[in-house]
């Protein structure tokens, strides 16, 4: 298994290049790209600048984990809405564009939503089956038209969209496009509100191609509950057992947040050193 972080654990006015330094001073091999409005690099991003991010990320001896962009919230690929839709295939394909310039072979993808009144600022529920048809449609044109021809895979997060809450569930999912090119982007803090994350690594297994690592205090249950790495509930023993269980070798994400006000780099250093005591990393 190999350590990396998400931009997101850092302040948002921090730089680029100071986060890239703090990762590998803080022994992490990788870092997750997201690509968000307002920041140094975002969805609108050239080609050029995306070039030149991966030769900075190199210049630090770091690979990039992963591509993401949480402007997937606001446009579901499961909504009722046509142009949503579109709009949320386009923010998927840009991500699968961007992930192919920067040499990362997986972007996290959410599988469509009943609800994503958590951050979307216009909510939209939908009704479950009308989210299931629609979120499969999509997922099966992004395949048919843009990872036939790609060597990226896209992997799908188990989020709080009130879809897809059971880990056999997601197996089916993920199993009825019939192709590697779709996996899971497996969450452990994500899964604790409604199981276990060992039950969910368990079952998805093969399926899973990265992993998002944060913890959950089930006495709070909202988002206001994920916590620091060792902070939580989940139990740690039987996750790093579970991934050894399945085989597991790829990318381990921290997604500590936020970032802390003051010295940030505690939040950096703190997430890594608890990685390494739970995965031996």
């Amino acid at each position: 298994m190999h350590k990396s972080i998400t931009l997101r654990s850092f302040p948002e006015t921090m730089p680029i290049v100071e986060r890239l330094a703090l990762a590998k001073q803080y022994g992490y091999e990788g870092i997750e790209i997201n690509l968000e409005p307002n920041t140094e690099i975002t969805l609108e991003s050239t080609d050029q600048d995306l070039a030149r991010l991966l030769l900075l990320v190199k210049g630090f001896d770091l690979k990039v984990s992963g591509v993401y962009s949480r402007t997937q919230w606001y446009y579901p690929i499961s909504s009722l809405k046509s142009e949503v839709r579109a709009a949320g295939r386009k923010i998927i394909t840009t991500i699968i564009s961007a992930a192919e310039i920067l040499e990362c072979d997986t972007v996290l993808v959410i599988p469509g939503m009943v609800d994503n009144s958590i951050f979307a600022t216009e909510p939209e529920i939908i009704p479950y089956l009308d989210a299931y048809k629609n979120s499969v449609e999509s997922i099966q044109t992004i395949m048919d038209d843009v990872l036939v021809k790609s060597n990226v895979h896209v992997a799908l997060e188990n989020v709080w969209g009130k879809f897809l809450y059971s880990p056999m569930e997601f197996a089916s999912f993920v199993d009825g496009f019939g192709t590697e090119k779709i996996g899971a982007y497996f969450d452990v803090g994500n899964s604790l509100r409604n199981g276990f994350p060992e039950d969910w690594i368990r079952i998805l297994g093969h399926r899973i191609r990265a992993v998002h690592i944060k913890d959950f205090k089930r006495s709070v249950d909202t988002i206001n509950g994920f916590c620091g790495i060792l902070q939580g509930d989940v139990n740690w023993d039987e996750v790093s057992l579970s991934l050894q269980e399945i085989d597991y070798k790829r990318w381990i994400t921290g997604e500590v947040l936020p970032a802390y006000k003051y010295s940030p780099e505690i939040l950096v250093e703190e997430t890594s050193r608890a990685m390494s005591a739970v995965f031996q990393i």
